[in-house]
């Protein structure tokens, strides 16, 4: 392959690059370079905007950018803003405004701000929108990000300008707004070999066949390993358990452990079949895309109701019920039948990706010890271990997993993958190995959230008062699940912090072939409170009784239990709330009224209220704890479970 010797300024240094002139800047940057505070968030798509930086003092998207055509211009990057420890006043701004979570978008955030701000000095908050409007953050909302712009102009112009509020100083900041914070991805070791993972086309069905040898054959390829290889355990299961006096939860005996590398029967799309090892990224995915895998299909099933039916297809030899739950208090369906309103209708909420804007990714090496050690985004890196040496073989004193910062997760970095994936060929070739998603892989084979069918009937008196609910739910938790106490969850949360005379809620969650399912920032929340909430309103609209006086009148306060009978222990101020914002939400309904007088055919003006609670009633001996001790160098360390992804829980602690 030929290359071209590119000539250009890097960050105020003369810049000589031989590389292939198709080359894309931001592998250039990140490989070729090792300037890896530039992020890739999609696919080479320009999309996120992770990977901005500045040519010629223009905001670019270095993946949309080819090395041929920076020859003679100006490079700026997020290393090029700081000198030495003397960080530029826009990154100082989002330190000082708590604009900073994750980290991920923060460098290609900035240098958007950067190029505003050096084009104008004193741009309107609706400009700042526009000129970052393709960076995407999952974190902050971007309030915090535009008050960060605002004050770093200020700043700039020689202004005063403090920011407000507490202090949101957090000791790893600095790293993350100069682009020197390491995330998985970043890591490239010597001799370090890159993972492409052969995924199903099938939704179900069983594997006939897996013919390897033609990626064998392509420049490259060190190794394919399939199912056949593992030494250790082959599947494996997160399952933890959940059991009240009021929430009869049952977790099946039928659900089928989760493979590693599927070797018999795939039972979803995009279901790790193999994996193949390439001395490049390049190599690996030609590679992986060689490997032949023959299926006998199976007629696939993503419909949980249908899943449950006794003409269902069972995805394991126990059947497709992967968790059944239920909340029964009094008799539901006598004083529904002789409530004055009565309410029933049904909801269907869809599947919902992380979207994390790092994706999965991690390595794995041998250290000089001989000990494996495997770094990456989880939730349960204790457990991601004992998972590793099973799967190996091996003693788990000879496995260390490590979580570095993590671009995000929302509940997404539970699953075994990708470190697993990593940590049996680095054991088996030993040598380093490393594995990034593309954002289609993301998609296609990470957990989701649970869809839910669930219908709703409420009951009420003339007065408001509530008589009765009743609820059917109908989980999809895909052909793993992943998350068994999710139909519980949503039971809890589905009734809500009100005062319930009679409960026959019943939560069912099927194995499909759907996307795999699991944890889901709310967890289980969203999905039981919509239905509840809408359903109320629309109660309230029969009555005719303002939806915040529907709240009012059924709340439940500090001396009253919840609806699967615990009590608080401490007071419980959702009254005191409603009773704070009353006077806000009148004002509001009241200029929705006259936007709709004012409004065309074709505009459409509404007032939304809500109440919900989380974790409130949730069952199961779940807890955490932390331990701090003095070493001999007089410093305390503190010794804590909690992972780190943007939620500022070092910093917390440490304070």
């Amino acid at each position: 392959m030929s290359t071209n010797s590119i000539h250009f300024e890097l960050n105020g240094e003369q810049t000589y690059l031989e590389v292939h002139p198709g080359r894309n800047l931001l592998d250039a940057l990140r490989d070729d370079l090792g300037f890896t505070g530039t992020k890739k968030g999609c696919d080479n798509e320009g999309l996120c905007g992770t990977c901005t930086i500045i040519i010629n003092g223009k905001a670019r998207r270095a993946c949309r950018t080819s090395v041929s055509d920076i020859s003679g211009k100006r490079i700026t990057t997020i290393e090029g803003l700081s000198s030495g420890e003397q960080i530029h006043p826009i990154q100082q701004s989002f330190i000082d405004h708590g604009a900073v979570q994750c980290g991920f978008c923060t460098p290609g955030m900035i240098m958007s701000a950067k190029a505003l701000l050096d084009a104008n000095s004193n741009p309107t908050r609706n400009e700042i929108i526009q000129a970052i409007q393709g960076n995407y953050c999952r974190c902050t909302g971007y309030s915090k990000i535009i008050a960060a712009i605002l004050g770093a102009a200020a700043i700039m112009r020689g202004e005063d300008y403090f920011p407000v509020g507490g202090n949101f100083v957090r000791f790893d900041n600095v790293g993350k707004v100069t682009g020197k914070t390491i995330f998985a991805a970043d890591i490239s070791l010597p001799s370090m070999l890159h993972l492409s993972v052969v995924r199903s086309n099938f939704s179900f069905g069983k594997i006939i066949h897996i013919d390897t040898s033609s990626a064998f054959t392509i420049p490259g390829v060190r190794a394919v390993i399939t199912a056949d290889d593992i030494p250790g355990t082959k599947a494996f299961s997160d399952l933890w358990g959940s059991k009240n006096d009021q929430v009869s939860t049952e977790l099946h005996p039928t659900t089928a452990l989760e493979p590693v590398l599927a070797n018999d029967i795939i039972r979803m799309k995009g279901e790790p079949i193999a994996l193949v090892v390439g001395t490049d990224a390049e190599s690996a995915q030609i590679g992986a895309d060689a490997v032949q895998v023959s299926y006998d299909p199976i007629e696939p099933n993503f419909d949980p109701m249908h899943a449950l039916g006794n003409k269902a297809f069972p995805l394991h030899p126990g059947g497709n019920l992967y968790e059944h739950g239920e909340i029964q208090i009094g008799d539901a369906a006598k004083n529904f039948a002789s409530a004055d309103v009565k309410v029933d209708l049904n909801f269907l909420q869809a599947t919902q990706d992380h979207v994390t804007l790092e994706p999965d990714c991690a390595v794995a090496s041998i250290d000089d010890d001989g000990r494996l050690v495997v770094v990456g985004p989880s939730h349960q890196p204790h457990v991601r271990r004992l998972q590793i040496a099973h799967m190996l073989g091996i003693d788990p004193e000879n496995v260390r997993v490590i979580v570095p910062p993590m671009g995000g997760s929302f509940g997404g970095h539970h699953h075994f993958w990708p470190l697993l994936a990593v940590a049996l060929p680095a054991y088996l070739l030993s040598k380093p190995v490393r594995l990034v998603y593309s954002r289609q892989e993301v998609f296609e084979g990470t957990l989701k959230r649970h869809a839910f069918n669930i219908s709703c009937q409420i009951g009420a008196q003339k007065d408001g008062t509530l008589s009765a609910l009743q609820a059917q739910a109908f989980g999809n938790a895909g052909p793993y699940g992943g998350a068994p106490t999710i139909g519980a969850f949503v039971a809890l949360c589905g009734t809500g912090p009100y005062k319930w005379p009679a409960i026959d809620y019943v939560s069912r969650v099927a194995l499909t072939n759907w996307a795999n399912a699991g944890p889901y920032r709310g967890y289980g929340m969203p999905q039981g409170v919509l239905p509840l909430e809408c359903t109320l309103d629309e109660v309230a609209n029969q009555l005719e009784i303002d939806p915040l006086e529907m709240r009012y009148i059924n709340i439940i306060d500090h001396r009253d239990g919840t609806a699967t009978g615990q009590s608080f222990d401490e007071q419980f101020a959702i009254r005191e709330v409603l009773d704070a914002i009353r006077p806000k939400w009148l004002e509001m309904r009241q200029s929705t009224v006259d936007l709709r007088a004012r409004a065309s055919e074709h505009s459409l003006y509404g007032e939304g209220l809500a109440t919900n609670w989380y974790q409130y009633g949730k069952s199961g001996d779940l807890c955490t704890s932390a331990q701090a001790g003095l070493n001999k160098a007089g410093q305390i360390v503190i010794y804590y479970s909690a992972y780190t992804a943007g939620i500022g829980s070092d910093t917390v602690l440490t304070q």
